[in-house]
């Protein structure tokens, strides 16, 4: 469960049907379109998705003020990593972050499953597309707390565990399913990167989720 408030307002675009239009809008740290193209063109055949460009990414700019964070609990490891990933950020040493996050985005059998050259330009291409924002959201999830926020929800979700994730621990992923009442629990064993290791499969569990929810009446 992510999220955060800003001063500044974010843009954002509702795609209604038809095919996916080719512009950025960015997620938590990188664009809608990386994150979530396997399953753009099916969902917005039947239903509003809507990109959101949060601040320091895609079309919106850098907040002026610190962002406030909705997120379900960091713990220890993350916590450290998110510093140290913040920190490198405001330096803009884009390319020792990119070696710390490549590996800790793939997973094990991914990453040792390329060759030499494949990892140099998996970190050159996450150094190159790194937003001017990122730092100031990885700062965001030094102290986050919201479980008690989160049983308070009343949404149909579906938490997508992925079980080889080594940015997010998978018992951090667990209580986010724990404290959300009633909300289903899915497995990918991938990295933290579930649409580019398993697209078509995280596609399924989504698309599937939502074929499955009650049709709501006008």
């Amino acid at each position: 469960m992510r999220g955060w408030r800003s001063r500044r307002p974010c843009s954002m675009e509702a795609i209604v049907s038809g095919p996916v239009p080719r512009t950025r809008h960015e997620t938590f740290l990188w664009d809608l379109l990386s994150n979530f193209g396997p399953i753009l063109d099916g969902l917005a055949a039947v239903h509003t998705v809507v990109g959101v460009d949060h601040p320091g990414t895609g079309t919106t700019p850098r907040a002026t003020r610190p962002l406030e964070l909705a997120f379900a609990r960091v713990g220890r490891w993350l916590g450290l990593i998110t510093d140290l990933w913040s920190e490198l950020a405001r330096r803009e040493e884009t390319e020792p972050l990119a070696r710390l996050l490549v590996p800790l985005t793939l997973s094990p059998q991914v990453l040792e499953g390329l060759t030499g050259e494949q990892v140099e330009a998996a970190v050159r291409a996450t150094a190159a597309s790194f937003p001017p924002g990122g730092g100031d959201h990885a700062a965001l999830v030094r102290g986050a707390d919201l479980r008690a926020e989160i049983a308070r929800l009343d949404v149909l979700a579906l938490v997508i565990a992925t079980t080889a994730d080594r940015l997010v621990p998978l018992d951090v992923q667990r209580e986010v399913a724990d404290a959300l009442p009633g909300a289903r629990w899915a497995e990918l064993p991938t990295g933290h990167l579930p649409f580019a290791e398993l697209p078509r499969e995280w596609a399924d569990l989504v698309t599937g989720f939502l074929a499955a929810l009650p049709t709501r009446r006008a």
